[in-house]
């Protein structure tokens, strides 16, 4: 199938964990089965019967040709980095939260035998089921709501790429004479084929016989294979679903999430990654699924880079193992704050940012680990309250002068090669997109032509698909249900449900009203928001983190801590401008935008200074107010200021210094001289601690401003930077950047 172009062959471990958990399963199903229990009392009887099972009955249990189960990792409390796969992260539960793992439940599974079949009729066995198309046709296809008008596109597009870190539900396959995995045949071309080929027992298609679009186009059914089985640890019981990946925030969608794929990402030169690798020459398979998906990669890609770059030249002894590691765990960091301090805030509200202390630290480390907090991903989490990010989704997407249609650019990397749909033209275009609305509908493209090839008139309907993967969601009542979400929404799902017991989660709960500040309703907030919690306290690598084996300096951390989103797009997308939020809306940001002039004097430092991305702020002079008593200048909105930026050709390079990465220590005493160029002339400069490195490229011109306006010197944390002045003082030019969340008073002087 088309779909299946862009696969990765199957992991060891994940075949492994396969093999075992359907083994197990089919134990449990025989077990119920051959002692008549009912489908309510399974799990208890299954949990009774359940101590641990000696290694040697699993062995018993393996056919030929499955692989021995993983061994428990060996783990050194001391070793600096982060596994590939996420095990020994948790010293005391090696495997918790690593790939090829179970997902975790909130509540039991409600299989219809209790183990392992899907439920065909409702909890009181009077009425069927409604297809999942059908759900989605009625609930979740057109009418949807005008656009967001405070958040951009990007919102979706960093909801997609943080779930491609921490989700991968693989479906289940079928294993050819070689033993070699293959995909299920199910519903070939529209056509239901579950009679006609072995191995067809997790294929559940769904039927689309009376639909009047799918009928129209010759099709009978809508392919759908149920989730890879998990494996149990030798433990009997229900079927899990199983996450390929790991479920910490650690770029594993960059890096991958197994050794193999790790290896194959590498150039093992200089700490590089190696971008021609096969399949997709990234770290998660799923790259291509829409151009925008694979721009972000892009973005992120080129960031390992330069900051292998920049960090080989500050410590040009470091092999290619450090550079590596090094790269990859700043990247971490950029992607764990951005998630916190940018992406989240804006879907759950400050109450429950609040309530479950996501904000990262404005300053210091400090001890965010527990031990006793698994990170592993959530099946609710997993199959429904995050998927919220598919109600954002736009048919179309923003280029430079030219749009991409989303139905015609799946699985089609070709779009990023051409004029006007770059990774830049794409990214940019996201920030300047209104997103679609939090609701219950879905654009038709994902509800009629998921990954249809451009010449076929129907595809999937990703809202059926869901509805099919995920749980239940309980309330007393239909009216006590329209309570919550609106009495339209309740009389829809009282026709086609029995009970409202059987409702499933998605799209009960994105039907909602959402929370103040939020995008979503309680009942998805909640299970984000937990999640979230999980994988910040249950991470030992977290990058505010003290007490690890190689916890950042609180100078690093400062640096890391200056850094945007935005900073990140202008530095290696080349763009021109961008709104210091992207995930908000230029209406949201008032400030007139201002580029860069268009020459910059050359400053070379005699100590080489070198950085990572951060955005250069320029304010319009009617911002600034000039009082002469007092011989200050004030910026008032320093935060809601824009961001300009120049191709790196023409010599711009905003900064947040990466010289406190390198591990010659920089003494705050030691003057540091600066040659400035054009002019000719050399002026010597003495930083004040913690001001230890002045920042190129932002020169003063001398006439009529003869002296450079220290800073230069970069601004660390909330706090007022004075200049002494010596002779009369000058106001402070409109076109010099303010750096950080702060009020700046300078007092500049004339030699």
């Amino acid at each position: 199938m088309f779909l299946f172009s862009f696969r990765r062959a199957e992991p060891a471990a994940k075949r492994a964990a396969s093999c075992q958990g359907r083994l197990l399963l089919e134990a449990s199903k025989n077990f119920t089965r051959r002692h008549n229990i009912a489908a309510q009392d399974a799990q208890f009887f299954l949990a009774r019967l359940n101590t641990m099972v000696e290694a040697g009955a699993c062995k018993s249990l393996r056919p030929r040709g499955c692989e021995e189960a993983k061994a428990p990792p060996q783990c050194s409390p001391d070793y600096p980095y982060r596994s590939i796969d996420g095990s020994c992260n948790n010293l005391q539960n090696p495997r918790w939260g690593a790939a090829s793992i179970p997902f975790v439940r909130y509540l039991a599974p409600a299989y219809e035998d209790g183990v392992d079949a899907l439920r065909g009729a409702g909890r009181t066995g009077l009425r069927r089921l409604p297809s999942p198309r059908a759900v989605s046709w009625m609930l979740h296809v057109g009418g949807n709501r005008p656009p967001l008008p405070h958040l951009t596109l990007m919102i979706m597009q960093w909801g997609q790429f943080m779930d491609h870190d921490i989700v991968h539900t693989p479906e289940a396959a079928g294993v050819d004479e070689h033993g070699e995995t293959m995909p299920v045949e199910c519903c070939r071309d529209g056509v239901d084929t579950s009679n006609f080929f072995d191995l067809t027992q997790d294929c559940r298609p769904i039927d689309v016989s009376t639909d009047p679009l799918f009928s129209a186009n010759g099709r009978t059914c809508m392919r759908f294979v149920r989730s890879l089985i998990a494996s149990r640890d030798c433990l009997l019981g229900p079927r899990e679903q199983l996450n390929q990946i790991t479920a910490y925030i650690d770029g594993s969608m960059v890096y991958g999430s197994t050794v193999e794929v790790s290896q194959e990402l590498r150039l093992y030169r200089g700490g590089r990654l190696n971008k021609s690798s096969a399949p997709s020459g990234h770290g998660d398979e799923r790259v291509n699924e829409q151009p925008a998906l694979a721009s972000m990669h892009t973005l992120w890609l080129r960031v390992h880079e330069n900051l292998v770059t920049q960090l080989a030249r500050l410590n040009p002894h470091w092999d290619d193992e450090t550079l590596y590691q090094e790269s990859r765990r700043i990247v971490v960091a950029l992607i764990q704050q951005t998630t916190y301090r940018e992406f989240l805030p804006l879907v759950l509200g400050d109450n429950l940012m609040q309530e479950y202390d996501l904000y990262p630290r404005t300053r210091g480390l400090y001890d965010t680990y527990d031990p006793s907090v698994d990170s592993s991903i959530a099946n609710s989490f997993g199959t429904a309250a995050y998927r919220f990010g598919h109600t954002l989704v736009n048919d179309v997407l923003r280029g430079s002068g030219k749009n991409v249609t989303l139905s015609g650019s799946f699985m089609d990397p070709h779009v990023l090669h051409e004029s006007g749909t770059s990774p830049s033209d794409l990214l940019s275009g996201l920030a300047n997109s209104h997103s679609q609305a939090a609701d219950s509908y879905l654009v038709p493209t994902l509800t009629n032509k998921l990954f249809a090839r451009p010449d076929e008139p129907v595809g999937l309907d990703l809202m059926a698909l869901n509805i099919q993967a995920c749980g239940l969601s309980a309330v007393s009542s239909f009216p006590q249900l329209g309570k919550v979400t609106s009495p339209q929404v309740a009389f829809t799902l009282s026709s086609l449900y029995g009970s409202v017991d059987d409702v499933d989660l998605f799209p009960a709960g994105l039907a909602e009203t959402a929370l103040s500040g939020g995008l979503l309703g309680p009942t998805l907030s909640c299970i984000i928001a937990q999640q979230f919690s999980n994988l910040k306290k249950g991470d030992r690598f977290w990058y505010e983190n003290l007490n690890q084996p190689k916890p950042f300096a609180i100078g690093q951390l400062d640096s890391i801590r200056q850094i945007s989103l935005t900073g990140v797009m202008c530095e290696h997308l080349r763009l021109s401008h961008l709104q210091p939020r992207p995930f908000l809306t230029t209406e949201e940001q008032s400030s007139p935008l201002f580029h860069l002039p268009a020459a910059q004097p050359e400053i070379v430092a005699r100590e080489s200074v070198y950085s990572i991305p951060h955005p250069t702020a320029y304010h319009p002079a009617a911002n600034y107010a000039y009082h002469p008593a007092t011989n200050h200048a004030y910026h008032p909105h320093e935060s809601m200021s824009w961001c300009g930026c120049v191709d790196e050709a023409a010599g711009d390079r905003p900064v947040v210094l990466l010289q406190l990465f390198s591990q010659r220590p920089v003494l705050p005493a030691q003057p540091l001289q600066l040659l400035i160029v054009s002019p000719q002339t050399s002026i010597p400069i003495v930083p004040q601690p913690p001001y230890l490195v002045p920042r190129p490229p932002y020169f003063v011109p001398r006439p009529p401003y003869l002296v450079p306006r220290p800073p230069y010197l970069p601004c660390h944390g909330h706090h007022t930077y004075r200049a002494t002045a010596t002779t009369p003082t000058v106001p402070r030019p409109p076109h010099l950047p303010c750096h950080g969340h702060h009020n700046y008073i300078a007092m500049t002087t004339l030699t």
